[in-house]
């Protein structure tokens, strides 16, 4: 929050996501979404924010019975002797307009 209020910025966020950048049926070989020679400053929406406020992009939720992003289930299962337990996430991220974010190269 420090560098934040020095940049005058609301928020920051440090991305440190790993993906599995293995071929289908292959053995896990993890990859860093966020290369650290990259920096992204975007206006983001905030939540409550009204559909027609400028943002780079959303995160849709999808399902009639989600209250937020995941919706949790449990049920007893006998043959397990325990509770099942099922979440779902239905949601998208969408783009909505490129130009509200701008990815800048940092020389290291």
């Amino acid at each position: 929050s420090a560098l934040a209020s020095i940049f005058g910025l609301t928020k920051l966020v440090v991305g440190g996501q790993i993906y599995d950048s293995a071929k289908e049926g292959q053995s896990f070989v993890g990859a860093e979404v966020w290369d650290a020679k990259y920096a992204m400053v975007a206006v983001t929406a905030e939540n409550g924010q009204a559909m027609t406020e400028p943002c780079v992009g959303r995160t849709l939720v999808w399902a009639e019975d989600a209250g937020d992003l995941t919706v949790t289930e449990s049920y007893r299962e006998e043959q397990a002797r325990g509770e099942i337990y099922r979440v779902r996430q239905n949601v998208e991220e969408k783009i909505f307009d490129a130009p509200f974010a701008h990815l800048m190269r940092i020389e290291t």
